[in-house]
């Protein structure tokens, strides 16, 4: 019957007239007409009544395949047609599933990037709230910055909250009361810290307590003694071989109780020149002691002070000497060092002008191992650069510190070279 059109249509149409007599009986009930459980075994029955149908549509598609495969082909040529026809049916279902997947992904690919969205949203909202509550200068937050990654009793933490809200009240109390001096000093004398004077901690309340309350502390006393080392120091310090005095009229110094004394520069380091005082004197004494003994007005060059400047040479030199020295090619760091080693005395004319008898034919001693070592030094240069302005070109010199890479032995020769510059230092 189902080969034949006409008979199928009649009894299709059949059926449909059979169908709606039973609806209009309510023998056949429609889905809005049923009730929740009525629908659900009505649609548990269509969804087996399709799985059914599709069983069957496949099992007759896999017959139908087994026949074409197990089939021999009538020519070569129907052959390589059911081939080319197979392959292209295979390309086409792949493409969909592709197609498929590929929908997909785009699809999750949105969702994630939304969701990743809405995170850093949240996270950053979370993060200004906490910033809104959290206050650096609280008790609780500077007890929990001490503490962190530190695993310490509940009491020991109650112990430094306690302490840090003390603290934090007395701020508060002292600050309240205002700029007046006196009020501040009752309140730091009816405290009595007697207890962080005796711990050593008076100086932890010096943010809140401050320093004009505390009391001053007296001079100390020196002993006759001292006082002749004070003297020593001090005739070591103006001799004219460890520092000169300044000729100017404003060159003068005033101390703090007005004594005004003329300005002496010192020639060396305090380093070099105490390692020099300790080989003239029968005593010793420490360095800190021989810095404070040094009189007020026996002081360093400034930069700003200097009639002349240092020139580029001499710096260079001093930049080759200290790369030597590093090296351990040179024993001494300095270029003062270096002029006391082949001249017998560093502000005599005669010997920095190689004419002293004694002292011209003197050269540095240089420790060379390896002389065809590289060693990287620096030396200033000046560079010109060129600029715009106002529609003109214009040129400026700006020093620039280099590097270089040489063997050592050169550095030696580049450094005999340029020392010879350095002679006319007697001058400045």
């Amino acid at each position: 019957m189902k080969n034949n059109t006409e008979s199928l249509e009649k009894l299709q149409e059949k059926e449909r007239l059979k169908y709606l007599k039973k609806k209009e009986k309510g023998q056949v009930k429609s889905a809005i007409h049923m009730n929740a459980r009525e629908l659900r075994q009505k649609r548990k029955q269509w969804k087996e009544n399709s799985k059914v149908y599709r069983n069957k549509k496949a099992l007759a598609h896999q017959n139908l395949q087994r026949i074409l495969d197990y089939t021999p082909p009538s020519s070569p040529v129907s052959v390589q047609q059911l081939r080319e026809n197979l392959a292209a049916r295979n390309r086409r279902q792949m493409r969909r599933r592709r197609a498929v997947l590929y929908a997909k992904i785009a699809y999750l690919e949105k969702r994630l990037k939304n969701v990743v969205k809405l995170g850093e949203k949240y996270k950053k909202r979370c993060m200004r709230l906490r910033e809104k509550r959290y206050d650096p200068e609280s008790p609780a937050s500077k007890v929990n910055v001490l503490l962190r990654n530190v695993n310490v009793p509940k009491s020991v933490k109650k112990k430094l909250l306690f302490g840090e809200a003390l603290t934090k009240d007395l701020q508060t109390s002292y600050e309240d009361l205002g700029k007046k001096h006196e009020k501040k000093k009752k309140y730091y004398e009816m405290l009595k810290l007697k207890s962080l004077q005796k711990y050593k901690l008076l100086h932890v309340s010096k943010p809140f307590f401050k320093h004009d309350t505390f009391k001053k502390q007296k001079p100390r006393k020196i002993s006759g003694k001292m006082l002749k080392v004070k003297d020593d120091v001090i005739k070591f310090l103006e001799k004219d071989e460890n520092s000169r005095m300044c000729p100017g009229k404003r060159d003068y110094l005033k101390s703090k109780d007005g004594k005004t004394r003329q300005k002496r520069v010192l020639y060396d380091t305090l380093y070099n020149l105490h390692q020099k005082f300790l080989h003239t004197v029968n005593y010793k004494i420490s360095l800190s002691t021989f810095c404070r003994f040094r009189p007020f007005w026996v002081t360093w060059q400034n930069v700003n002070d200097r009639n002349t400047c240092q020139c580029i040479q001499h710096a260079n030199i001093q930049l080759i000497i200290s790369k030597l020295h590093e090296v351990k090619a040179l024993k001494f760091c300095t270029v003062t060092s270096a002029l006391a080693t082949i001249t017998c005395n560093v502000h005599s004319t005669k010997c920095l002008f190689r004419k002293c008898l004694t002292c011209k034919e003197r050269s540095l001693d240089y420790y060379l191992p390896m002389p065809n070592q590289l060693v990287t030094y620096r030396q200033w240069i000046y560079e010109v650069s060129s600029f715009e302005k106002d529609g003109k070109l214009k040129t400026v010199r700006k020093p620039l510190k280099k590097e270089y890479r040489v063997k050592l032995k050169q550095l030696v020769q580049n450094l005999e070279a340029a020392l010879p510059l350095f002679f006319h230092i007697w001058g400045l």
